[in-house]
């Protein structure tokens, strides 16, 4: 039987230079759509990245009280560095961003009074290996459609490389209306935008005094005349026991009238309080603001201003009514001499009562007969002991008469009658405590004698 003879079962060398072909074309493919959903993936993650950053900036602008809701004017030059170049980069000839006015704060007095609530604009941070740049536009806007701007809206404009290369930029918009407590006016027409204080916190000496000049900003939607703030400072003060009383006065300004840097219409009113010139307690400050606009009607609006440091927290009465002020200007805090004089004490030695009138006269400060009272105090003997006198075991008391008075001093005079039946012992020392009290009790002195008993 013949034998035959098969070929090996395989691929031949065409059959695999075509099968590496088909998949070199299929890895390539693969590998540009894997490259591509890479680059997809990236860009993603730096958007996401890039949106919460936004996202945190807005909401922390979103709870800035509305006052501090803007940029100072010094933030808006372009100068002092790349960042703020960049972000005034953006804004028109007239300083506006897409031609909406920015909400302008007045700037502080030096770099280191910036208030930290007004922050800058502008900011450039790394996150996840990406750099991000964000410029923040808060500008005033009409949300009510009366053609009146009466609210703010914040711009912020993030821009980052990608990692494949190629710029983005996100632009996310966020509106802000002053809450019913925060509107310090309402209605359509004129009406008042935003107040600005400088500086944020108002510190006072140890006499209620304001250690620095302190600019109050007021800042109308339209023209305005005879713009003035009111408020309550402190006239005087006394002291009593550990709080002291003060009185207010209403104080009224004009403020100057000036034009903002934003322009658009807006009218600015300024008034400066010297420092060393009006005296606060410590808390919130209200001032009350008023204008007239172009038709002669009123424009109203209030402010406020926190104050520190002072000696006072609070008028110091009970039932929180202002107290009264004193008349004839005796206003200050009551105080006694602390050298009375007393005309000596003479007694006979047979029954220790006095041989004469005994008179004890004190000056007083910020005291007379119409608004207080003055009263002199002593210990006495109630009967003569032969041998050891020990010590008196009776008090007592005598009314003072105001015999002068020259603002703001007074003299009194407290007179011990020679027909009392109290006893004296000779050679002893007593002494004599004199009070001098204001009528409604917000203040009060206290000195005291010492004479000693001679015989006649």
């Amino acid at each position: 039987m013949s034998g035959r003879v098969h070929a090996d079962d395989g691929m031949t060398l065409t059959e695999m230079l075509v099968a590496m072909l088909i998949i070199g074309v299929a890895m390539t493919a693969l590998a540009g759509s894997l490259t591509s959903s890479l680059r997809s993936l990236s860009n993603a993650e730096r958007e996401t990245v890039a949106t919460a950053t936004v996202m945190q900036l807005l909401e922390q602008r979103q709870s800035t009280s509305w006052d501090e809701a803007g940029v100072y004017e010094a933030d808006q030059t372009g100068t002092g560095g790349t960042d703020p170049a960049r972000w005034a980069a953006r804004l028109d000839g007239s300083g506006k961003y897409d031609g909406m006015d920015i909400v302008t704060i007045l700037d502080p007095p030096t770099p280191a009074d910036r208030d930290p609530l007004v922050r800058e604009p502008w900011f450039t941070e790394t996150r996840q290996g990406a750099e991000f740049t964000v410029d923040v536009y808060p500008v005033w806007v009409d949300l009510s459609g009366d053609g009146v701007s009466d609210a703010k809206r914040f711009i912020a404009v993030a821009a980052w490389t990608n990692r494949f290369g190629g710029s983005r930029e996100l632009v996310t918009v966020s509106d802000r209306s002053p809450t019913q407590s925060e509107a310090v006016s309402t209605g359509s027409g004129s009406r008042i935008l935003q107040t600005s204080i400088v500086p944020a916190v108002v510190y006072l000496d140890e006499d209620g005094y304001v250690t620095e000049d302190v600019t109050i900003s007021v800042l109308f939607n339209t023209g305005i005349t005879l713009p003035k703030v009111e408020f309550e400072d402190i006239a005087y003060s006394y002291a009593h026991q550990d709080h002291f009383h003060v009185f207010g006065d209403d104080t009224t300004l004009n403020m100057t009238v000036s034009a903002p840097a934003t322009g658009g219409g807006y009218t600015r009113a300024t008034v400066v309080l010297p420092a060393d010139t009006y005296r606060f307690i410590n808390g919130t400050i209200e001032f009350e603001i008023t204008a007239t606009d172009g038709v002669g009607d009123p424009v109203v609006g209030s402010t406020s201003f926190v104050t520190a440091g002072g000696p006072w927290d609070e008028y110091g009465n009970t039932d929180g009514v202002e107290p009264t002020p004193d008349p004839g200007g005796y206003a200050g805090p009551v105080s006694l001499s602390t050298t009375p004089s007393v005309t000596s004490i003479c007694v006979s030695n047979s029954q220790w009562r006095l041989t004469s009138d005994v008179t004890v006269t004190v000056s007083v400060s910020n005291l007379d007969d119409s608004n207080g009272t003055v009263n002199l105090s002593y210990p006495y003997w109630s009967q003569k002991r032969n041998n050891d006198p020990g010590a008196p075991d009776q008090v007592g008391t005598v009314s003072g008469n105001q015999t002068s008075a020259s603002s703001p001093n007074s003299t009194w005079s407290m007179v011990m009658s020679s027909g009392s039946t109290h006893k004296f012992a000779p050679g002893e020392s007593i002494d004599f405590t004199i009070v001098a009290t204001r009528e409604d009790g917000s203040s009060d002195s206290t000195t005291t004698i010492s004479q000693t008993i001679s015989t006649c």
